[in-house]
């Protein structure tokens, strides 16, 4: 029993290991969503909000906000890869 925990250590570090050999993302080009909103038109249509921190050293806006109309969140997600 003791040589089965040994052993399930070992791989466990050797995954954790391997896992730390990717490249590395920089922050500047990501973009993950900060804030998410919902809201309805007059029409009665779904308008979706999704508001990214922007980082940089020559950066005038601090965020961005992308804004679109779709029927699921899954359809606007898609949108936001797209554009970003």
């Amino acid at each position: 029993m003791k040589w089965f925990i040994h052993i399930s250590l070992f791989f466990g570090a050797f995954i954790m290991f391997l896992t730390g050999l990717e490249k590395p993302l920089n922050l500047e080009d990501a973009t993950f969503t900060l804030a998410f909103g919902i809201d309805l038109n007059k029409q009665n249509q779904l308008i979706f909000y999704a508001t990214s921190p922007v980082f940089g050293k020559d950066i005038k806006e601090m965020n961005k906000t992308f804004t679109a109309r779709a029927k699921t969140s899954r359809q606007f997600r898609r949108e936001i890869d797209k554009r970003s």
